[in-house]
């Protein structure tokens, strides 16, 4: 075999050789390039599911930030409406002192009142007493007077009764013989009649001193 024809051969081999690497150079650079493709997609894929899920997160994140911001007005609502009742409890316990406080003063006017009540009461029942030991005592004289008087006119007509029974021109001579005995009862009667108020006055003399 010549040399021309070895490098004849020697060319071929190299240009098929060549093409053989040609072709295996674009196969590996297409599968290269598919693969490129496929992690783009994927990447790109990966990529839409992060940005879905950030816009997600930001819209959580700004529903809770409004809640947040919603709690901390009714932190600031809370706060404001405590230091209210805390002030209202100040003024109620305030207010409740001063009550108490007059309450006591009333306790003690009141206690002042009854007991100048009291006083007052025991000093007229004591007046009452009086009066009524006075009363009794004007109804008791009045009463003794009466009984004086009748004792007195009761004596006198005794008197004048003996005097007209001494004189024998008196009226009761003249009509002795008629009524000696009726005459006899009413002196007896007269005397104990007598007898009863001088007893009564007596006793009612005995129980004014």
């Amino acid at each position: 075999m010549s040399v021309s024809m070895l490098c004849h051969d020697l060319n071929i081999v190299w240009n098929d050789f060549f093409l053989s690497a040609a072709i295996l150079s674009q196969a590996f650079q297409m599968e290269t390039l598919i693969w490129m493709f496929f992690v783009f997609f994927l990447l790109q894929a990966i990529l839409a599911d992060v940005e879905k899920r950030g816009e997600e997160a930001q819209l959580e994140l700004r529903s809770k930030m409004r809640h947040i911001f919603t709690l901390e007005d009714e932190m600031e609502y809370l706060e404001r409406q405590t230091q209210l009742l805390h002030a209202h409890c100040v003024s109620l316990h305030g207010s409740n002192m001063e009550l108490q406080l007059c309450i006591s003063e009333d306790k003690e006017k009141a206690s002042i009142v009854l007991a100048e009540y009291n006083t007052y009461r025991k000093k007229m029942e004591g007046h009452r007493a009086v009066v009524q030991h006075a009363e009794s005592q004007t109804e008791a004289h009045k009463e003794l007077e009466e009984k004086r008087a009748l004792v007195q006119t009761l004596t006198h007509r005794k008197e004048a009764l003996r005097k007209d029974l001494e004189n024998p021109n008196g009226e009761t001579m003249q009509f002795a013989k008629v009524g000696k005995a009726r005459k006899q009862i009413q002196n007896k009667r007269y005397e104990a009649i007598v007898k009863r108020l001088l007893k009564q006055q007596l006793q009612v003399l005995s129980c004014s001193f």
